[in-house]
């Protein structure tokens, strides 16, 4: 009795839920892009985070000049995540391109229902058909520009002024056919939309700020002094062994060599030893080579440092997108707002916010008399930048931030 009243109720709720569905009522979970409609008349209300980034989504896919992978890339980094904060993924990216309750609908075939839903549509119907034939490969979608991620660097580091979201990069057709870049944030109407030189020169003025102090200068100096000596004393005393090495292995090859002349060492046992020692010797050869070309001298060391220090807005105009983007994340990993005025002071990494202090209008590294930690400041992205190079010279530079820290 127990188990047929069980039953029974669960029929009057499946034919309850089918009853509201028919309505137009979602009984579900609501989808990435709306929320549930609460105390509303209506069952589901736009997410005010996420309805717009799927409206957009919808939009890149239907113009056929994104694939469904580059639109998502595209309102991945204007801030679309799920609900559980992560990046959607392919799997889920298809359930949404393929849903029409974005275009007011509700669909359930096992119950033969298609409904008009209670709740507001976030695209047309035209749209949201146009990307059905995009995905079933009745129109076909154009390239996507190879350069385009080149050609707005600072996409993903800006961050918009009103909603301070990573804002996007995108051009437009001026009345005489001509192209024009605008940094834009499309999560509503009113937020940023601004020209590409602009934004890109604030930034390249941001980075001519950086100028150390000249007493923090000359410690830095100091201190690279030291650890370059350092090293490089290492680098002699381990050339000096293997050359001591190297004449010991040459010493045993003669020796094998006139045992063989003896007659004492014969086909097969010579061929064995022999072998043995012109391997070890051939890696000790390779050993000091790598030893001897790791050489440079100071004084090009330390001209190249002071430049890394003085020049940051010349290497970030000089690099290629990689170069750049590990810069600004360096500078600012959670992005940099921009004001009514321009850009403002970025949040630096932990890691960095110690070697910093701002005076006035002027930024400038912490000096000698100890290390302090403000609020706010900015230190030279470069010294990140050198980590991820394989030079000698940036071998040494790593071994002075490491020390420092």
């Amino acid at each position: 009795m127990n188990q047929l009243d069980n039953e029974n109720r669960g029929v009057r709720a499946l034919g309850g839920m089918k009853d509201r569905v028919s309505e137009g009522r979602w009984c579900w979970t609501a989808p990435i892009g709306y929320i549930t409609g609460g105390k509303s008349r209506t069952s589901l209300v736009p997410d005010p985070e996420r309805a717009a980034l799927i409206a957009r989504l919808f939009d890149l896919v239907s113009s056929r000049q994104f694939t469904p992978k580059t639109a998502l890339d595209e309102v991945t980094a204007m801030g679309l995540r799920t609900k559980a904060g992560k990046r959607v993924s392919p799997e889920t990216l298809g359930h949404i391109l393929r849903n029409p309750i974005y275009y007011g609908r509700i669909e359930i075939r096992k119950w033969a229902i298609s409904v008009q839903g209670d709740f507001p549509p976030l695209i047309s119907s035209e749209m949201f058909f146009r990307v059905q034939a995009v995905l079933s490969g009745q129109a076909s979608v154009a390239a996507p520009r190879p350069t385009s991620r080149e050609d707005f660097p600072l996409r993903g580091s800006v961050l918009c002024t009103l909603c301070r979201k990573p804002v996007t990069g995108s051009f437009s057709k001026g009345k005489l056919g001509r192209h024009y870049g605008y940094y834009r944030c499309f999560r509503a109407s009113g937020h940023l939309n601004e020209p590409k030189d602009r934004v890109e020169a604030a930034f390249v003025e941001l980075l001519e700020r950086l100028q150390p102090r000249a007493e923090l200068m000359a410690l830095i100096e100091r201190i690279f002094q030291q650890v370059w000596t350092k090293k490089h004393s290492s680098l002699f005393d381990e050339a000096a062994a293997l050359r001591n090495e190297l004449a010991k292995l040459e010493a045993q090859r003669k020796t094998v060599l006139d045992q063989l002349k003896g007659g004492y060492l014969v086909g097969d046992d010579f061929k064995q030893v022999n072998e043995s020692i012109r391997s070890q010797l051939e890696e000790v050869r390779m050993r000091m080579s790598l030893a001897q070309s790791s050489e440079l001298d100071l004084a090009t060391a330390l001209d190249y440092l002071r430049y890394q220090f003085w020049n940051t807005h010349i290497l970030w105009q000089e690099s290629d997108l990689a170069g750049k983007i590990r810069l600004q994340r360096a500078l600012s990993p959670h992005g940099i707002v921009w004001e009514s005025e321009g850009l403002g002071t970025p949040t630096i990494s932990f890691s960095f916010r110690g070697f910093t202090q701002r005076r006035g209008n002027r930024i400038s590294f912490g000096g000698p008399g100890g290390i302090r930690t403000p609020n706010q400041g900015i230190m030279s992205p470069i010294l990140v930048f050198a980590v991820q190079s394989r030079t000698e010279t940036h071998q040494v530079c790593i071994s002075l931030i490491l020390l420092i820290l």
